[in-house]
């Protein structure tokens, strides 16, 4: 059975087996320079990060998604395909289950060279390339998932979990917290978005158009799914500039 797929794309498990290969051979056995520096790229994808399965005493788990799911990724110039792809929100990683020589292996995927990828149908980029000056932190630091991109507006999100704890008189629990922000890029500033005022404020112009629209679509901003709000923007996008 293999978890990996051709179209078009490298398979995950040849390049983790090329890897491996590449660690024993010798350099003054490598003479072609163009496929020396290639073999050294694919090597900086994993760099040999075996991905190690959360604790299972803590309530919950670290994913975005409960179950792997189909995707595929861009890294530098490739892309690759895998049925069997995990996003841990703890650690801000991408992690692909690899099958080979009746072994699996959970490989954590280096972000530096990984510019996006696509889990289930979720798009997610790295924050290195976001448009701007002044990115922020929680952007600027990992992946964060693409909501919405029009003409003028560019709406993100990033999703994170982190372990508490919680004491009692006997023991001592723990779970994963999850917090979700949102992000409205527009006229080169970035605003959170976390209620219809700084919606609004954001957007800049046409307020009561926009609390009208929102109150008849009975769209409730601080409660809503991100993808909620495409309407609300797209509604902006088309009207008409104010004098």
């Amino acid at each position: 059975m293999t978890d990996l797929k051709h179209a078009g794309c490298w398979p995950l498990g040849m390049i983790w087996f090329c890897c491996l290969i590449l660690s024993y051979v010798p350099l003054s056995a490598q003479t072609e320079d163009s496929s020396l520096s290639a073999r050294k790229e694919v090597q900086s994808l994993f760099s040999g990060v075996i991905y190690q399965m959360p604790d299972a005493r803590i309530e919950g788990n670290p994913w975005l998604l409960p179950r792997y799911a189909q995707g595929k990724l861009t890294w530098l110039s490739h892309e690759l395909a895998s049925d069997y792809l995990r996003y841990d929100l703890v650690l801000d990683q991408l992690i692909v289950l690899t099958r080979g020589g009746g072994q699996e292996h959970l490989l954590a995927l280096s972000p530096h060279h990984v510019s996006s990828f696509l889990i289930g149908q979720r798009i997610f980029r790295n924050g290195a390339f976001l448009p701007g000056e002044e990115v922020p932190e929680p952007l600027k630091a990992g992946y964060h998932e693409l909501i919405y991109q029009g003409d003028s507006i560019l709406l993100v999100c990033v999703h994170q979990k982190k372990v508490l704890s919680e004491n009692s008189s006997a023991s001592i629990s723990y779970r994963y917290d999850y917090k979700r922000l949102t992000y409205l890029y527009r006229s080169g500033e970035y605003h959170r978005i976390d209620g219809q005022r700084s919606l609004i404020q954001a957007l800049g112009s046409h307020k009561n158009a926009i609390k009208d629209f929102l109150r008849r679509e009975s769209i409730s901003v601080k409660q809503s799914d991100p993808y909620a709000l495409i309407p609300a923007i797209t509604f902006y996008e088309h009207l008409s500039p104010e004098p």
